[in-house]
C-alpha cells in the first residue's frame, strides 16, 4: 500500500467527524429560530433539555447530506482507482449475486445522484423565490432553503437506500438464491429495491391525491 493510499482511509474517517461538527454548528441557527417559533406557540420559554434535543435532531438531519457527500466522494475513488487509493477491493456477497466492490459502488453512486437530482428538481423551484409562510421565519435566506432542500434529499436517500440494502441483503430460506448469478443478479436485486421504494412513494402520492379530492 502506498503512502498516499494509506492516508486516504484516515482522511475520510476524520472527514466524517468533521461533517458532524459542521452540521451541529449549522443547526445552531435553525434551533434558535425553532425555539422562537415554539415559544410563541406555547407562550413560555423552552427548557434547556428540549432545546438540546431540538438542536441534536436538527444536526442529525443536516448531517445526512454531508455524510452522503463524503460517501459519494469515497465511492468515486473506489471506482476510479481502488488499488491506488488503498480502498475496498473485495467482493460483495448478496443473495442476488456476487460482484466486485466497484460494481456495488457504481450502483450506490448512481442511486444517490439520481435521488438528489430528483428531489432538487421537484422541491427547489417551490422554495427558490418564495418560501411557504411556515418556512419564512425558519429559513429566510436562499442559503437556508438550499440546506433544507439538501437535507430533504438526504432523508429521501436514507429511506431509499435502506430499502434497497434491505432487499439486496435479504436472508432467504436455505436453498433459495444459492446460484449466485454474479453482477447481473446484484443489479436485478438493486432495481427491485428501488422499485419497492418508488412504489411506496407512489402509494403515498395516490393517498394524498384522494385526501385532497375529498377535502
Amino acid at each position: 500500500m502506498s503512502f498516499t493510499g494509506g492516508l486516504v482511509p484516515e482522511f475520510f474517517s476524520l472527514l466524517q467527524i468533521a461533517v458532524v461538527l459542521i452540521a451541529l454548528w449549522m443547526a445552531l441557527r435553525f434551533e434558535q429560530r425553532v425555539a422562537s417559533l415554539l415559544q410563541v406557540e406555547t407562550g413560555r420559554p423552552l427548557s434547556k433539555g428540549i432545546r438540546t434535543i431540538t438542536w441534536l435532531s436538527l444536526g442529525s438531519i443536516l448531517t445526512l447530506p454531508l455524510f452522503d457527500f463524503v460517501a459519494f466522494a469515497r465511492e468515486l475513488l473506489e471506482i476510479i482507482s481502488p488499488a491506488t487509493f488503498g480502498l475496498a477491493q473485495g467482493t460483495v456477497t448478496t443473495t442476488w449475486g456476487n460482484a466486485s466492490a466497484p460494481v456495488f459502488d457504481v450502483l450506490s453512486v448512481a442511486t444517490t445522484l439520481a435521488i438528489y437530482t430528483t428531489v432538487w428538481l421537484l422541491l427547489w423551484p417551490h422554495l427558490r423565490d418564495r418560501a411557504p409562510s411556515f418556512l419564512a421565519s425558519l429559513a429566510p435566506s436562499k442559503v437556508d432553503r438550499r440546506l433544507l432542500t439538501f437535507s430533504a434529499a438526504g432523508l429521501v436517500n436514507l429511506m431509499a437506500t435502506s430499502t434497497v440494502v434491505g432487499v439486496v441483503f435479504v436472508q432467504l430460506p436455505l436453498g433459495i438464491g444459492q446460484s449466485r448469478p454474479g453482477a447481473p443478479g446484484l443489479v436485478v436485486g438493486w432495481l427491485l429495491g428501488l422499485l419497492l421504494a418508488a412504489g411506496l412513494a407512489v402509494l403515498y402520492n395516490l393517498r394524498a391525491q384522494q385526501e385532497g379530492s375529498v377535502s
